[in-house]
C-alpha cells in the first residue's frame, strides 16, 4: 500500500497566516481561524538582542516572528538549520498585533514549532 501524505494545499489543515486566529493578549479573547500547522518560507533573520524572524507565508504575507521566552530565540539562533529559503512550521499559531495594523507571531518556546531544510 502506497504511503497517504498530507495535501500541503489543504487550508483546513494548513491554513495562511490570513486564515489563523488572531489573539488579544490584553482581553484573552481569540477571534476565529483555521487552527492547523502555520508554513512559512524563511526570507531574513535578526539574532540581536531578540531572535527576529521574517517570513512568508504561503497566502504571500509576509509574517514577523519575535521569540519572546526565556532565552529570546537563542537555541534556535545557533542552530544550522535557521537558513534563509528553509521552511518553519508552526503548529496552533496565533496572531499578535505588533502595532497599528501590524501583525505577526509571538513565540514562547519551542514546543509548536519545526525548521525544514529546503528540498
Amino acid at each position: 500500500m502506497a504511503p497517504q501524505y498530507p495535501d500541503l494545499r489543504d487550508i483546513n489543515h494548513f491554513p495562511g497566516f490570513a486564515g489563523i486566529p488572531t489573539e488579544n493578549l490584553d482581553t484573552g479573547v481569540i477571534t476565529p481561524g483555521t487552527d492547523g500547522c502555520l508554513l512559512l518560507e524563511i526570507v531574513a533573520f535578526e539574532t540581536s538582542p531578540t531572535l527576529v524572524v521574517g517570513t512568508r507565508s504561503k497566502d504571500l504575507h509576509l509574517v514577523t516572528l519575535r521569540f519572546e521566552g526565556e532565552d529570546q530565540g537563542r537555541a534556535l539562533a545557533q542552530s544550522p538549520h535557521l537558513k534563509v529559503g528553509h521552511t518553519i512550521a508552526i503548529l496552533h499559531a496565533r496572531k499578535h498585533q505588533f502595532g497599528h495594523q501590524v501583525y505577526g507571531i509571538r513565540l514562547y518556546n519551542y514546543r509548536s514549532l519545526k525548521v525544514f531544510a529546503e528540498a
